[in-house]
C-alpha cells in the first residue's frame, strides 16, 4: 500500500500486487569442470522437470541439444588439452522464467 500527502494535505492511496516467480533449477553438471579422454563420453545435466524445456549451446558433440541430460562424445586429435564450455538454459513453460548453468568439458588428447 502506498500512501502520499501532497502540498495541499490531500491524501492518496494506491496498491500494487507483485508476484515473484522462482527461477528454474538448472544443473549442467555436479562439477564446474568434467574430464574425459579423447573419443570418450560423459553424461551432462540431470533428469528434466515437467513443464520445462532445455537448450544446450553449443550443440557440438552432444547426443541432443534439447535433452536435459545429453551425452557428450568428442575426439581430441591434438596433443594439447581442449576445454569446451557448454551452457544449459532451462525455461519453465508455465512461468516463462529462464535460468542457465555452465559446465566445461576438459578433453584430454
Amino acid at each position: 500500500m502506498l500512501k502520499t500527502n501532497d502540498a495541499t494535505s490531500c491524501k492518496q492511496e494506491d496498491s500494487l500486487q507483485i508476484t515473484v516467480k522462482p527461477l528454474p533449477i538448472v544443473i549442467a553438471s555436479t562439477a564446474d569442470t568434467v574430464t574425459i579422454c579423447s573419443k570418450g563420453n560423459i553424461q551432462l545435466g540431470s533428469a528434466g522437470l515437467p513443464s520445462h524445456t532445455y537448450v544446450w549451446a553449443p550443440d557440438t558433440a552432444l547426443s541432443s541439444s534439447t535433452a536435459p541430460d545429453p551425452t557428450v562424445s568428442i575426439q581430441n586429435p591434438t596433443q594439447t588439452i581442449a576445454y569446451l564450455p557448454y551452457t544449459l538454459q532451462a525455461t519453465n513453460t508455465l512461468t516463462t522464467c529462464k535460468n542457465t548453468d555452465v559446465v566445461t568439458v576438459k578433453v584430454n588428447p
